[in-house]
């Protein structure tokens, strides 16, 4: 009588997970801002302006850096012969909170600026021209609605509080002055890349 042949153990295969990349938590965006508008109140009177800006952008918070220029606006003294066209260019630093409120995102946020103020003089003085520092600090709010992955469209509005003052007279005559609070209004578009892998 031959014992019973015992059956053979059968292992089955354990599945092995497939490694995956994870997304890389923490790295930010490199957001771009193109706008153009309109600046009233800090300089003689209102004119064109124009903004770039450039800077990291986290899901909470935006920091970065920004180029605005003032268009050249002009300003006639009280004798109407005597004038002084005036603009501005300025950089700095932003600040901005992020608030997504699908499909758009609120920046409120800070910014402080640098640089010149150019004041020419119109009139019996043509072509005398001044070169001064001006600097100030805006606070204010953009709205971002992303059409696209990569490209938005991008409002604002901002209170500007300059730091120095000036005074643009001929002799004693004065034509222009600086004011101690002013506003801004752009519209434009934002752009986003090197979002991280998914």
């Amino acid at each position: 009588i031959s014992e019973p042949r015992k059956a053979a153990a059968v292992v089955a295969p354990v599945p092995v997970p497939s490694p995956t990349v994870r997304p890389r938590r923490g790295r930010p965006q490199l957001a771009i801002h193109l706008e153009g508008g309109g600046g009233v109140g800090t300089l003689a009177r209102g004119g064109g302006h124009a903004a770039l800006g450039m800077g990291a952008a986290w899901p909470r918070v935006r920091i970065g850096g920004r180029v605005d220029h003032a268009f050249v606006r002009r300003s006639d003294g009280p004798s109407g012969d005597l004038g002084v066209e005036v603009s501005s260019t300025t950089g700095g630093l932003e600040v901005a909170i992020a608030i997504p409120l699908a499909p758009i995102e609120l920046l409120p946020g800070l910014d402080l600026r640098a640089g010149a103020l150019r004041a020419r003089g119109v009139g019996g003085r043509r072509g005398d021209t001044r070169w001064v520092p001006w600097a100030l600090v805006a606070g204010g709010m953009s709205l971002v609605w992303m059409a696209a992955d990569a490209v938005g469209l991008r409002v604002g509005a901002a209170v500007e509080v300059p730091l120095v003052r000036h005074v643009f007279a001929f002799d004693d005559l004065e034509v222009a002055r600086t004011r101690g609070v002013g506003g801004l209004f752009v519209a434009g578009l934002e752009l986003r890349f090197l979002r991280g892998r998914r």
